[in-house]
């Protein structure tokens, strides 16, 4: 269960990390 809520941690990260980057761009 850590590891899955850990994974799903990053995978947030990452995607506001993309999104940040693509507003940031513009």
């Amino acid at each position: 269960m850590s590891e899955t809520s850990i994974s799903y941690m990053i995978s947030c990260k990452t995607l506001f990390g993309i999104v940040a980057l693509i507003f940031d761009y513009m």
